[in-house]
């Protein structure tokens, strides 16, 4: 417990495989740690683990050397750290768990681009409308365009529907790639007259 509590020149840190556990209070009022790797051999962390790391804006968690997730750092994200590392560990994404959507799908993602995991496909399938606006509310280009490239999901019907939001979002960068896709799968007529611009 408050390991490295107040290290406020520690501004990055890499926990080891070795790692199970990480204390109450491990990196609390580390005011200058930005970047933080936690692997999938920390089955626990304390409470309030992170507390008032005011410059830790997102939060790596690998599965891999290769594989990793990143996440935004908020309150009470210890406890969804430790879900996703036992999603990783066990490829099992428990539709049970409690966790937020935007990160629930964000697992259920990466593990369909990376392990074409059958569970994750039928999660994402069922909470697709609601999933996508996460991953555009986030900016999540990246896990999108695994979505398009890896499932059958996104169809020429709904993608209108994530395309507008997009626009409404103002998430500029997501609303091009999802027209282009739109257009590569042959689907179009003038863009300008179908959205609001």
């Amino acid at each position: 417990d408050c390991a490295f509590s107040d290290c406020t020149s520690l501004t990055s840190i890499t926990i080891p495989d070795s790692v199970t556990s990480v204390g109450d209070c491990a990196f609390s009022d580390c005011t200058s740690l930005t970047s933080i790797t936690i692997p999938d051999s920390v089955i626990s962390i304390g409470e309030r683990a992170f507390e008032d790391c005011t410059s830790l804006t997102s939060i790596k968690i690998a599965a891999s050397n290769e594989k990793y997730l990143i996440i935004n750092n908020y309150d009470k994200v210890e406890r969804d750290i430790v879900a996703a590392t036992e999603v990783f560990r066990t490829r099992k994404l428990d539709s049970e768990v409690k966790i937020p959507l935007d990160l629930k799908i964000q697992l259920a993602v990466k593990l369909i681009d990376w392990y074409d995991n059958a569970e994750a496909k039928a999660y994402v399938k069922k909470m697709l409308t609601r999933g996508m606006k996460a991953l555009i509310d986030s900016g999540n280009l990246e896990l999108i365009q695994v979505l398009l490239e890896k499932t059958d999901f996104v169809t020429k019907r709904n993608v209108d529907k994530y395309i507008q939001y997009a626009i409404d979002t103002k998430q500029q960068e997501i609303y091009l790639t999802l027209i282009h896709y739109k257009d590569e799968i042959g689907a179009y007529t003038e863009i300008s007259k179908k959205f609001r611009l």
